[in-house]
């Protein structure tokens, strides 16, 4: 590495050939290769947020799950969470007594070694019943797949219904703004009106789909239910209106709302399973608006809950109502 910083070397050593560095990424890369190696570690967990967005392009960043830590030209080595289980970490440690015995000139005694190192795996190791267990998992939470689709359905066709009043919905002329503002009519209160108006459309046009759910019994018509739907319909709203004001005419503000849908829809595993999506987009997913959409149709189906159960939908309207506040004030 010639005149690199010896303090990001990992080791430093000086012989006959002259100077010697070796750099931290040059162990962590021979670390993360032989812990892959070894008999029951499937991956390597990723330890920053860069690695799982590499992972989305399938690319493997170098030294995933290795930290190196170097101290007076010793190496610590920090794997994290490896995968390994009982018998992939006896497998590690017969490795690592092997390369120990090797390195103390007795490698004569690494059978035997061996030999005794699995015998005190056996005698100590778990019933076979405690390392492998059915264990059913649902994709969808604590919902049933019906009721869970049902309500991301509904949620996708709330956001679509906004499609075919894009003519109210988009934002008026500098002139029309103009007169607005001479009777006092702001940002605010405009914006204010608009979103009212779509969020009682929206409510009226899910009215239906809400009693034909409940008719099928996949939502509960419940008082609390209903409250869900005013506030998912206001969330939806506040996207909806939000999407047509930041494009600025009814084409582009279309397309941006069917494009937005489609794709956080799919991020937020309305569409597909997102235990079936990658690390870095299941971190994420629960703060997507339309996660937030989703998990207020859930209560739909549940019928029962918290009124704070509430607050994420809310949340997610003021914000958007905000932002297109924002938007119109430039």
């Amino acid at each position: 590495h010639g005149t690199r910083d010896v303090e990001n070397m990992a080791l430093t050593t000086t012989n006959g050939y002259g100077n010697i560095n070796i750099s931290d990424e040059a162990v962590a890369v021979m670390v993360s290769r032989i812990t892959l190696d070894c008999y029951g570690v499937v991956e390597l967990a990723s330890r920053r947020l860069s690695d799982s967005i590499m992972a989305l392009f399938n690319k493997v960043p170098k030294g995933k799950g290795v930290k190196i830590v170097t101290m007076d030209n010793r190496i610590f080595v920090e794997l994290t969470q490896a995968g390994a289980r009982t018998l992939g970490s006896a497998q590690a440690g017969i490795y690592a007594g092997d390369q120990l015995l090797i390195d103390d000139g007795m490698e004569e005694r690494i059978g035997q070694f061996q030999q005794e190192l699995n015998q005190i795996y056996i005698d100590y190791s778990l019933r076979r019943e405690s390392l492998f267990w059915n264990r059913q998992v649902s994709a969808t939470g604590d919902l049933e797949p019906v009721p869970y689709y049902a309500g991301s359905a509904l949620t996708v066709g709330l956001l679509f219904l906004a499609i075919p009043v894009s003519s109210y919905l988009r934002p008026e002329s500098m002139i029309m703004a103009r007169k607005l503002k001479l009777l006092g009519i702001g940002s605010f209160w405009a914006a204010g009106c608009r979103l009212a108006g779509l969020w009682l459309l929206l409510i009226i046009g899910a009215l239906p789909l809400f009693l034909l759910g409940g008719w099928a019994e996949i939502f509960a018509l419940t008082p609390y239910a209903a409250g869900s739907l005013v506030f998912l319909c206001l969330g939806a709203a506040s996207m909806a209106l939000f999407a047509f004001e930041a494009a600025g005419n009814d084409m582009g503000g279309i397309l941006l709302l069917f494009l937005g849908t489609v794709i956080l829809h799919f991020l937020s595993g309305g569409i597909l399973p997102a235990v079936f999506l990658p690390q870095a987009v299941r971190e994420i997913s629960p703060f997507l608006p339309n996660r937030i959409l989703i998990g207020c149709a859930g209560l739909l189906a549940e019928g029962s809950g918290e009124i704070f159960q509430w607050i994420p939908a809310a949340g997610l309207a003021m914000l958007f109502y905000l932002l297109t506040v924002g938007v119109r004030r430039r």
